[in-house]
């Protein structure tokens, strides 16, 4: 069922409130512990939180029923406080999501029963039981810590250009105290050290061949304890092009589809989501085509670059160019990295300034100024070319008439509404691809005209927006002009 939209409204200028006050169990608020199964299995985990923020929303699961996937990357140790198990969560990595994707899904015993090669994303398909009472700590003297290589994974095959490359990755915790430092091993031979989060180091000018490479991890108080060790492998690529480098990949899909660099965690995933492939080569192109379309298609780029795609259309009744496009973007994106803790604040705060500004531009001041509200709206809804009902046009004339909302917000409620945002999405995919992989507008050299655009936007329409099946990511990624950006074809 569509929701109305005069409820919508309601809810932006805050008339509709729902809020929440859970009962504060056993734990504080800066450490807690909770409880999780995995169906049908009757087994149970307890993990470790100590963000304020998660704590809470931990708390309101529980208290509304609304279960969310459990998110977080797992050390390969034991820890006291879930000793059933071989491994546990980070703490500083757990998060609650509302989906999760095949690549992370896994049972508890599931990782268990193949720890030495699972992947150390994990997001299962939790029901969260319950906060339970702050284990005792086991005495006396001070626990060692837990560590464990999160990258490169056990017995993969790398194909790079010699001399490689590779970030060695780690994930550490101390129960009862601090990080001090991890280490970084090649055998028994030290590669470097680091004292802050994320624990990551550059390995360079690595000749083919296989290495073991293990962490030491040490606390404030000087306990130490190794991970197991990972073995991994570089073969000779036979690509001159930095493109083909799975970091590199990565880390410019979020300088082009982003406009900033890479976060660690987002980092890690989507070069590990390739990586796993090892050596495969079909695997690897299905991984690199999938992990590319995951940009455009992500929360972040969908409420950023795609937002700015829709005010130009409900605006102007036009596709925005590259220039302003980038420039706009940025500004609504500065400083959002999703699932950071206060993400969605940040995102809405710039998502309203921006707004407030776009309606003072000249250009938008010239075409709307002298309306009244009601032509203001119609014109609008006319842009984006979809059909609203009467009732939720009269809901938005109402609002201006009113003073209940400004121009501002109304011109968000409409770029943000659902027909729109589906109507508008092929086209959109289209334009990226341009904007992302080529840096330029879809009708400047060497094309010239739209010609290109209205081919890709024709076979996407024709397989119902399947980027898969229209080879449409594909014919971007290995076409001459992208490759050219980065190297020799």
């Amino acid at each position: 069922m569509r929701t109305s939209l005069r409820f919508l409204l309601l809810f932006f200028i805050g008339v509709v409130a729902c809020t929440v006050s859970p009962a504060q169990t056993q734990s504080s608020n800066d450490e807690a512990y909770f409880e999780f199964s995995v169906s049908p299995q009757p087994d149970t985990f307890v993990f470790k939180l100590t963000n304020p923020a998660r704590i809470q929303e931990a708390r309101d699961i529980l208290t509304t029923g609304n279960q969310k996937v459990v998110l977080g990357t797992i050390i390969k140790q034991p820890v006291y406080y879930n000793s059933q198990w071989n491994f546990h969560y980070d703490p500083q990595t757990v998060s609650f999501v509302d989906f999760a994707i095949e690549l992370c899904e896994s049972s508890i015993r599931g990782i268990e029963d193949n720890l030495d090669t699972a992947y150390p994303a994990w997001c299962p398909g939790a029901q969260l039981l319950r906060e339970v009472a702050p284990p005792p700590v086991p005495g006396p003297g001070n626990l060692a810590p837990t560590v464990s290589i999160t990258f490169p994974y056990a017995d993969d095959t790398y194909s790079n250009v010699e001399p490689a490359s590779i970030s060695l990755k780690a994930n550490a915790d101390d129960a009862d105290g601090t990080i001090s430092k991890v280490e970084f091993f090649n055998g028994e031979t030290k590669i470097g050290e680091t004292t802050e989060t994320p624990y990551m180091l550059d390995w360079i000018n690595l000749a083919a061949g296989t290495y073991t490479v293990s962490a030491v991890a040490t606390d404030n108080l000087g306990a130490a304890r190794r991970s197991k060790g990972i073995s991994f492998t570089f073969e000779q690529s036979n690509s001159g092009n930095v493109i083909d480098d799975t970091q590199f990949f990565v880390s410019q899909h979020y300088r082009d589809f982003f406009s900033r660099e890479p976060d660690a965690a987002g980092q890690h995933f989507w070069a590990d989501n390739i990586s796993s492939c090892g050596a495969d080569e079909e695997c690897r192109e299905v991984k690199r085509i999938d992990t590319s379309a995951a940009y455009f298609l992500s929360i972040e780029f969908q409420e950023t670059g795609y937002l700015v795609h829709r005010f130009y259309k409900a605006s102007f009744n036009r596709r925005p160019l590259f220039a302003e496009f980038l420039a706009d973007t940025q500004t609504i994106g500065n400083g959002v990295v999703v699932n950071v803790p206060g993400w969605q604040q940040r995102l809405d705060n710039n998502k309203e300034s921006f707004t407030s500004e776009w309606v003072a531009r000249a250009e938008f001041a010239s075409l709307y100024d002298e309306m009244n509200d009601a032509q203001y709206v119609d014109a609008l809804i006319e842009n984006t070319g979809t059909s609203f009902t009467e009732t939720d046009r009269d809901a938005l004339v109402d609002v201006l008439n009113n003073q209940a909302m400004t121009r501002a917000q109304v011109l968000r409620v409409i770029a943000e509404s659902q027909a729109f945002c589906d109507a508008e999405y092929n086209a959109a995919f289209v334009e990226m691809q341009y904007f992302g992989y080529l840096r330029r507008n879809p009708q400047d050299a060497p094309d010239n005209d739209l010609d290109g655009y209205n081919f890709w936007l024709n076979k996407l329409n024709e397989f119902g927006g399947d980027f898969r099946r229209a080879e449409m990511v594909k014919a971007f990624l290995v076409s001459g002009e992208y490759r050219q950006r980065f190297g020799a074809q």
